[in-house]
């Protein structure tokens, strides 16, 4: 029988289990030791495991949902930071009954908006999340390079690159309010 939790009740073995598992064929190879997992999702990627969910069967981990919530852009906000199924689960409703108890957690933390990301191309999470309701609003783009040698380009000498405190930034930004930065870059991660 498969149960939900919060990933705060549960031993974070079993999180961190869930995760590589869920993502186990995912169309980016997301290999990442325990140590790295919980310093990168459970820091810069803003989830927090009292606002994140986990299914197993018999004690089993097999999906889960990772969230959190913050003040993103002015609005009260749950972000979705992953959302995985084991693979012989898919297509039983783990990731919808996952998805409710994010919904709800938003709900219960008074937010006013869910939030995302998708990669283009994960066609299967793009229709889920299409028929929760979920609009696209913007792109990122990621970029990566193996081989730096393959760079191109020298540095203009014409610029100048200085020191500026966190402060100048953060002024900056009040300043400019037609300007987008991602969940991850938010000031408060």
């Amino acid at each position: 029988m498969i149960i939900y939790d919060y990933c705060s009740n549960i031993e974070f073995e079993k999180v961190y289990n869930a995760f590589r598992i869920g993502f186990s064929d995912y169309i980016i190879k997301l290999e990442i030791s325990k140590e790295d997992f919980m310093k990168r999702f459970f820091g810069p990627e803003g989830n927090q495991l009292e606002h994140s969910f986990i299914a197993l069967d018999e004690g089993n981990p097999i999906g889960l949902i990772l969230g959190g919530v913050k003040d993103y852009e002015g609005i009260r906000t749950i972000r979705c930071g992953a959302l995985c199924v084991h693979p012989d689960y898919r297509g039983k409703e783990v990731s919808k009954n996952l998805f409710q108890l994010h919904r709800r957690a938003a709900v219960d933390n008074k937010c006013k908006q869910l939030f995302l990301e998708v990669i283009v191309g994960n066609d299967r999470a793009i229709k889920f999340y299409s028929k929760l309701g979920y609009e696209k609003v913007y792109d990122i783009k990621y970029y990566s390079i193996k081989d730096i040698d393959k760079l191109q380009g020298e540095a203009d000498e014409a610029i100048d690159i200085e020191e500026v405190t966190f402060d100048t930034i953060l002024n900056l930004s009040e300043e400019i309010k037609d300007i987008h930065i991602n969940w991850q870059n938010d000031f408060d991660i």
